[in-house]
C-alpha cells in the first residue's frame, strides 16, 4: 500500500505540505489593517491646510489693518511734499508732521569749513619734512602728533589722519614746476566754532589759512537766521530745509503742500489689500466644476464670511458730515460681483484737490469720528487679537485637533506594529509545524517502501 504525499496549503507545495511566502501574506493582511492609519493621517492633513489656510489669512487681515494704521490719524493719511522756487539754491523734504504753508527764505552765505594749506614740497614720499610734534586742534579737541624722522608729506598726512582731531589732511599737487605738492588740512565740520589750529612745531611745515570757518546766513521770512551747518531741520515744523548755493538778494519761496499722488498711493494700497481678502474669498467659495461644491480650503468655515460680512458693514456705513462722506463720494465703488473695491483715479484726484481734508475726514480720526479706517481697524481687531480673538481661538482648537490626530497615529502605528510581529511569528510557528510535518512524511514514505516519489511499487502485505 503507497501513501500519497500531502498536496500544499496554497501555491508552490510539492509533495507535501507548504505555505505561501510569509512575508506576502502578512503585507495583504497589514493592507487591510492599515485603514484606520491612513484615515488618521488623511483626517490631520485635512486640519493642516486649514491651519494653512488661517495662516494666510491671518496675514491678509495684517497687512491689511497696517494700511489702515497708515490712514487713520490726521498725521498719518496726510502727505507732504516740498515744492522750491529755486532747488538749485535750497531745497527740502519733509521728515515728520508738516502743516501746510508757504516761507520765504535767502541764502546770503553757506556755511564753510576752515582750511589750511602747507608750502609746496617736490614730491609727496620722498623729501623728509623734519620731525619732532605737532600739535593740531580741531572740532574734536587738541591732538599732539609726533613726527618721527624720515617722515615725509604722506606720512604726516597719515599722523593727522589717524589721531582723531576733527579734520583730515590730504595731499594735494597744485602743479607748477617747483614744490608743486602741498598738505592741506581741512575741518571735517563747518562753522566758525570748527577752527582748526595748527602749530607745526620743529617740521618744516608752514601752513597758512586759505579759507576760515563760517556759519550759514539765512533770512528767514526777514529774520536773520544763522547755523553752523548748511541744514536747517528744526526752522519749520516736520521739514528739513537744505541750503545748497549763496545767492544774495534772490528770494527763494519754499511751499509745504499735500502731496496728492503719494496720498493717492496710501489710499489705493487700502482698495488693493482688501481686494486681496475678497478675492481670497471668492475662490474660497467658488463650486469646483467636477462636484459642484465650494472647494476652498475654508469654504464651510463661518469665520470667512462673518469678515467679509464685517468689513463690508463698516465701509458702507454713513461717514464724516460734508460732501465726501463716504467712498462712493470720492470715486471708490463695491463691485457687486465680485465685492472688490474699484478706484476712479480721477475722481480721487479731483476730491482730494478740491478738498483734502474732507476726504482725510472719511479716513481718519476727527471731530465726527474716528473715521472709516479707525473703524474698520477695530473691527478687524475683534477677528486678529493674538490673545482672544477669532482667528487665535480657531487655530488653538485646530492645533489641538492636530495633536489629538498625532497621538492617534503614534496608537495605530503602533498598534499595526505589534500587529505586524504577531503574525510573522504566527507564520513562522506555523511553518516550522508544516515542515516537521513534511519530515515525519518523508520518513514513513521511506519506511514503507514509497521513496517519497511517484511510480514507486506498492507495498505488500506480510
Amino acid at each position: 500500500m503507497r501513501i500519497n504525499g500531502i498536496g500544499g496549503i496554497g501555491a508552490g507545495a510539492v509533495g507535501g505540505l507548504g505555505l505561501p511566502d510569509n512575508s506576502n501574506l502578512v503585507d495583504r493582511i497589514m493592507q487591510v489593517e492599515q485603514a484606520p492609519l491612513d484615515a488618521a493621517k488623511g483626517k490631520k492633513d485635512k486640519i493642516g491646510s486649514e491651519k494653512s489656510a488661517y495662516t494666510a489669512l491671518r496675514g491678509m487681515l495684517g497687512d491689511l489693518d497696517g494700511v489702515l494704521n497708515g490712514l487713520k490719524t490726521p498725521s498719518s493719511f496726510a502727505k507732504m511734499a516740498v515744492e522750491s522756487s529755486h532747488p538749485d539754491i535750497l531745497d527740502g523734504i519733509v521728515d515728520g508732521i508738516a502743516a501746510p504753508g508757504s516761507y520765504e527764505l535767502e541764502v546770503k552765505g553757506l556755511a564753510t569749513a576752515d582750511k589750511h594749506l602747507a608750502f609746496g614740497f617736490p614730491d609727496a614720499d620722498k623729501t623728509e619734512v623734519g620731525f619732532g610734534h605737532m600739535a593740531v586742534e580741531g572740532a574734536k579737541g587738541l591732538h599732539d602728533i609726533t613726527i618721527d624722522p624720515g617722515s615725509t608729506l604722506k606720512d604726516v598726512a597719515g599722523k593727522i589722519n589717524e589721531a582723531g582731531a576733527g579734520v583730515r589732511a590730504q595731499v594735494v599737487n597744485v602743479g607748477g614746476k617747483e614744490d608743486p605738492f602741498r598738505l592741506m588740512v581741512t575741518s571735517l565740520e563747518t562753522g566758525e566754532e570748527a577752527k582748526i589750529h595748527l602749530d607745526a612745531d620743529t617740521t618744516f611745515l608752514d601752513f597758512k589759512n586759505i579759507k576760515g570757518g563760517k556759519n550759514l546766513d539765512v533770512k528767514f521770512e526777514d529774520v536773520d537766521v544763522t547755523r553752523a551747518g548748511n541744514k536747517l531741520e528744526d526752522l519749520v515744523d516736520g521739514v528739513k530745509l537744505n541750503a545748497k548755493r549763496a545767492e544774495p538778494g534772490t528770494k527763494v519761496t519754499v511751499n509745504v503742500t499735500h502731496d496728492i499722488p503719494k496720498t493717492l498711493e496710501g489710499i489705493k494700497s487700502f482698495t488693493d489689500k482688501y481686494n486681496q481678502l475678497a478675492k481670497y474669498a471668492n475662490d474660497s467659495f467658488a463650486l469646483d466644476p467636477a462636484t459642484k461644491k465650494p472647494a476652498g480650503k475654508l469654504s464651510g468655515d463661518a469665520n470667512m464670511r462673518t469678515i467679509l460680512r464685517s468689513m463690508q458693514t463698516t465701509m458702507s456705513a454713513p461717514g464724516a458730515a460734508g460732501k465726501f462722506g463716504s467712498l462712493a463720494a470720492i470715486g471708490i465703488a463695491t463691485d457687486a460681483h465680485t465685492g472688490q473695491l474699484r478706484v476712479d483715479e480721477a475722481k480721487l484726484k479731483g476730491a482730494l484737490a478740491e478738498d483734502y481734508e474732507g476726504v482725510s475726514k472719511l479716513f481718519s480720526v476727527s471731530d465726527d469720528g474716528p473715521g472709516l479706517a479707525g473703524r474698520m481697524s477695530d473691527a478687524l481687531k475683534r477677528f486678529t487679537n493674538p490673545t482672544d480673538g477669532v482667528l487665535h481661538n480657531r487655530e488653538s482648537s485646530l492645533d489641538t485637533m492636530m495633536k489629538t490626530q498625532d497621538q492617534q497615529i503614534e496608537r495605530q502605528t503602533r498598534r499595526l506594529d505589534e500587529r505586524r510581529e504577531t503574525l510573522e511569528r504566527q507564520f513562522n510557528a506555523m511553518n516550522g509545524h508544516v515542515n516537521s510535518l513534511n519530515a515525519q512524511q518523508s520518513i514513513l514514505s521511506a519506511r514503507l517502501g514509497d521513496g517519497g516519489g511517484e511510480g514507486a511499487p506498492s507495498a505488500k502485505p506480510g
